[in-house]
């Protein structure tokens, strides 16, 4: 329920983001007041949200309107999908109407770079006005567009997906809960084991609905939306430890890379055993975890 209503804000960011208008960024005031129509989210929901899709690197967050408590005015910010080509689209689409308004304005066209250079020094005197809020749009996207050449590994949708499937992990029940959902319980497949009595925070939140649709679920579609990264973490930590083998036994996982990676995830688990009382009740499958991984190993060579 909490993905769906995520990814529900984010598709809706990106249909605003595929016009070709002025309107073609929202607004946080009208977005969220939409949202919350449209979908029922309660006060504060959407902020929360975008505010995850922003850690995720999936959005990219510009304040248009600073807020002004001496003329009422509050804090208004734009949402931008974190991709090289809307970003790119979109700064075309800003500078060029910064062109046409400063114009208008002054009856006189100059370069969006020569605008931005005139009014960068006194932005705040363009506070809340229509000028305003297209010259940060403009000035903000050639920014972002700098950022993702540089840092474009962080914006990687692999990068990105592991990211949020971790955000959720760690803050999926507070929205949960500020959202009003009521998790459902999901029946434990047959081959996990019984949770030890020392619960842990993994126990709950995204990591226990993971856990349960990789063995009811398509296992494909599972490591496919949340990485093989999380999905390690995720059960090694809730000791699945047969669920694991049974993705390589069905070939679910079949690079070398990747099972190099769970060794090592597994020897820091060995590292860290004396911290780990509950360990002791699953040594036996951690151990035949790891012979399938030596014997699939030994195979890639």
């Amino acid at each position: 329920m909490l993905s769906e209503n995520v990814e529900i804000i984010f598709k809706a960011i990106l249909a605003q983001n595929s016009l070709n208008t002025r309107e073609a960024v929202p607004h946080s005031d009208e977005f969220t007041r939409k949202m919350e129509s449209t979908h029922g989210f309660p006060p504060g929901f959407t902020d929360k949200c975008v505010r995850l899709l922003k850690d995720a690197h999936k959005i990219f967050i510009i304040e248009i309107v600073q807020e002004d408590d001496d003329r009422e005015v509050e804090k208004i910010e734009a949402y931008i999908d974190a991709d090289m080509s809307t970003v790119r689209r979109l700064k075309n689409i800003y500078q060029k109407l910064l062109q046409d308004i400063y114009e208008e304005e002054n009856h006189q066209r100059l370069m969006a770079h020569q605008i931005i250079r005139e009014l960068f020094p006194k932005m705040n005197l363009y506070n809340n006005t229509p000028m305003g809020h297209i010259a940060n749009k403009a000035i903000m996207l050639e920014e972002y567009e700098l950022l993702l050449e540089k840092d474009f590994s962080q914006y990687t949708e692999s990068w990105k997906e592991e990211r949020i499937a971790e955000l959720f992990e760690e803050s999926g029940e507070d929205l949960e809960a500020l959202l009003g959902v009521e998790k459902k319980q999901e029946p434990e497949p047959e081959i996990v084991v019984k949770k030890p009595v020392n619960k842990r925070a993994v126990d709950s939140g995204k990591g226990s609905e993971l856990s349960s649709m990789a063995s009811l679920q398509s296992i494909d579609k599972v490591l496919r939306i949340y990485g093989i990264d999380f999905f390690y973490r995720v059960n090694l930590r809730k000791y699945n430890f047969d669920l694991i083998r049974m993705v390589i036994e069905q070939k679910k996982i079949t690079s070398r890379d990747d099972l190099t990676l769970l060794r090592k995830m597994i020897q820091k688990i060995r590292d860290n055993a004396d911290r780990d009382p509950g360990l002791t009740e699953h040594l036996e499958k951690l151990q035949n975890l790891e012979r399938i991984i030596s014997r699939y190993m030994l195979l890639r060579r």
